[in-house]
């Protein structure tokens, strides 16, 4: 196994002789320049598989051969590890999507790229605070030169911005580490933690903390001091904005994770707070965005906002390393991996206006990647986002954190909003006439791992949370699949095996359902076989129709024998997606598609807080039978998971997505909305009728 003193080593080595292999070529130097990236990567997942067997110990590594305080230590453990894994995947995916773009700059871009690695691996491993400091500074530097590479005027502006900015955060870190150092005696972040600093209420130390936590929040560009990280966003190179994006600002937070039990109480719930108003912010102005790359850049602020939040929720509850290390894993890895893909799909298409996106339609892989990474942020399952807030709200409503509930759906509303709104014009926007310029393989390639990682990732962790019982939840996707591998050839053949899928489902379900379950699993299951038969008649190609098509009857059939909260939700998210994509298939179903699936978000977002309130009364509350014992909560509980039902059944006054949603789409799948979608929210309210009483 790789020492990880080898990578600080490497990477200084090989950036100080690319200039001097630059006389051989530039097939040499790439070589070099991609060949050390994978050596990062290869180490790092190394470190990964190492820390996988459990127990495994601690890496550490003391320069000098002196232990602190008397040396600069580094550390991996499995924390680290995840996150050098990702960082290092990142850094050679990110040289492979850049190549050509590095090329044209020189010999000097690749060497600033690895410095910018370099940088990103420093301040995961150290553990001393001056040498994060460091760290930062050689990230930062990096990034600076990175974005104003192709001399353009806004990306020079930009890269401006973004050194003023970094330079103020440098200053005030700087000074809150001589202030600490002072009180402390030492560099050593372990060894600050352990003198207790906050404990004496000192003003000094307080105001060093103050200045710790001003600089970082400048450097995750936290509301309101975020301003200039917009147009970094914007006008860097699409490929750059990834790195940043995900890379160095993933690694800035996990910089903060480190030295946040410096802080106290306090400090926490600030930063809670502050996380909180920039996840609701960012998003609430990105509604407003019709450009692509500064849109991703208020997603990019929001998404650290939310980071930031729970982060400071789990060392208020006093969870850092229990659930809340879970959903911040969750919502950590979601965004890294989406984010970057779709800022590479932007670099790929070479359109900024989100409305010429429907160019993607040219290019139906770009167009399926695309789709995946919007999902994965909003947080539909199976990816990481779903679990990771599932996880949030449930151990939110267990500590009755009402305000942070509240302000963290509406954030999450607002966020799904844009996204919809946004995929919305990729599939059903005004054709563009413009050919879509030739993909490059390498960055296609890129892209789809990353979406490929994306899945994974979202299943294992699904896998963890829903132990027993993920793959019958999970069930729909795989059979969606299965009858998606058939998409190409004939209707006839595609019914058939649309209705061979169904008819093994029945079989699968068959021995769970009992009771009027059986009666709503038969009406969802034979309904649906009924309404596949009579699409028969269909002529043209309908590509992706009956993948969607059976991944919402089966959510449906799922939803009878879900007996887990969690499952109930998995199943009725599934079956809110596809019915969504199902409806913009219309040719002018764009906004009532998205009024129908907004209306239903908020439903399931209401939902999701009835089952938060049921955690306060019931801690580690999973099953629907416990909503009987909801207590002086029950109404509000009642009310609010109702609403979902209401909204699907079109109860007057939530109705209002009904009218052109039936219209606008394609005749015979309104038969199938009408007659076998609404039923869902018949039996949501037969199920809270027989666990909660009738209203």
């Amino acid at each position: 196994m790789v020492a990880p003193i080898y990578i600080p080593v490497v990477a200084l080595g090989v950036s100080f002789l690319l200039p001097l292999f630059d006389r051989f070529g530039k097939k040499t130097v790439n070589g070099l320049f991609l060949l050390t990236l994978t050596f990062f990567a290869a180490a790092a997942l190394s470190w990964l598989s190492y820390f996988s067997v459990a127990n495994s110990p601690v890496i550490h590594v003391f320069t000098a051969g002196f232990a602190p305080p008397l040396s600069i230590n580094l550390q991996v453990g499995l924390e680290e590890a995840l996150l050098l894994a990702a960082v290092n995947v990142l850094a050679l995916a990110g040289a492979v999507y850049l190549l050509d773009h590095l090329n044209a700059a020189g010999t000097k871009a690749r060497v600033l790229f690895l410095l910018f690695t370099l940088g990103m691996n420093g301040l995961v491993m150290t553990r001393d605070i001056f040498n994060l400091f460091v760290f930062l500074e050689i990230t930062s530097i990096a990034a600076y030169a990175l974005i104003g590479l192709d001399l353009k005027l806004h990306s020079l502006a930009a890269g401006f911005k973004y050194m003023i900015a970094g330079s103020l955060a440098s200053i005030f870190l700087l000074f809150g580490i001589i202030l600490l150092y002072q009180a402390s005696g030492t560099l050593n972040i372990d060894g600050m933690i352990a003198a207790n600093l906050s404990a004496g209420n000192n003003p000094l130390i307080q105001g060093a903390i103050f200045m710790l936590f001003l600089s970082f929040f400048i450097e995750m560009k936290q509301f309101p001091a975020n301003g200039w990280a917009l147009d970094v966003y914007q006008a860097a190179h699409p490929g750059v904005a990834a790195m940043i994006s995900a890379g160095s600002s993933g690694a800035i937070f996990f910089a903060l994770y480190k030295i946040f039990p410096l802080a106290g109480d306090s400090w926490y719930l600030t930063a809670a707070i502050s996380g909180s108003a920039t996840f609701v912010a960012s998003n609430w102005m990105a509604l407003r965005q019709k450009q692509a790359t500064r849109l991703l850049g208020y997603s990019s602020v929001g998404q650290m906002g939310l980071l930031l939040a729970v982060l400071g929720f789990s060392f208020y509850y006093r969870q850092p390393h229990t659930a809340y290390g879970y959903i911040l894993a969750a919502l950590f890895f979601n965004h890294f991996f989406a984010k970057a893909g779709l800022y590479w799909i932007a670099g790929i298409i070479k359109k900024d206006k989100t409305a010429s996106w429907s160019v993607l339609l040219q290019n139906p892989l770009l167009l399926f990647f695309f789709g995946l990474f919007v999902l994965a942020l909003i947080g539909f399952p199976p990816f990481a986002g779903f679990w990771g807030k599932w996880a949030l709200m449930m151990n939110l409503g267990g500590e009755r954190a009402w305000y942070a509930i509240s302000f963290l759906l509406l954030g999450s509303l607002l966020e799904a909003v844009y996204y919809l709104r946004w995929l919305g014009q990729a599939v059903r926007g005004e054709p563009e006439k413009e050919p879509l310029p030739a993909t490059d393989v390498p960055q296609l390639t890129v892209t789809g791992l990353f979406a490929l990682i994306s899945l994974a990732v979202g299943i294992w962790l699904g896998g963890s949370l829903l132990p027993k019982d993920f793959w019958t939840y999970a069930f729909p996707v795989i059979l969606a699949a299965v009858v998606f591998l058939f998409d190409g050839f004939s209707v006839y053949l595609r019914v058939s095996a649309s209705l061979v899928v169904m008819t093994f489902l029945g079989y699968y379900l068959y021995p769970t359902a009992q009771g009027i379950s059986f009666y709503f699993a038969f009406i969802f299951i034979l309904g649906g076989m009924l309404m596949l038969m009579a699409s028969l008649y269909k002529k043209e190609r309908s590509a992706g129709f009956y993948p969607l098509l059976i991944l919402m009857f089966s959510s449906l059939a799922v939803l009878t024998v879900a007996d887990t909260l969690l499952g109930f939700f998995m199943s009725w998210e599934l079956m809110t997606v596809s019915s969504y994509l199902l409806i913009l298939r219309g040719r002018k179903s764009r906004e009532p598609a998205l009024l129908y699936v907004l209306f239903s978000l908020g439903g399931a977002l209401a939902m999701l807080a009835g089952f938060a309130v049921l955690q306060a009364v019931r801690p580690g509350a999973e099953y629907w039978a416990e909503l009987a014992h909801a207590g002086d909560y029950a109404v509000i509980i009642y009310l609010l998971i109702s609403l979902a039902f209401l909204v699907k059944v079109a109860a007057l006054g939530w109705h209002i997505w009904a009218p052109d949603a039936y219209a606008e789409a394609e005749d015979d799948l309104t038969a199938m909305l009408s007659a076998i979608l609404s039923k869902a929210g018949i039996w949501g309210l037969l199920l809270l009728a027989v666990f909660m009483g009738a209203p």
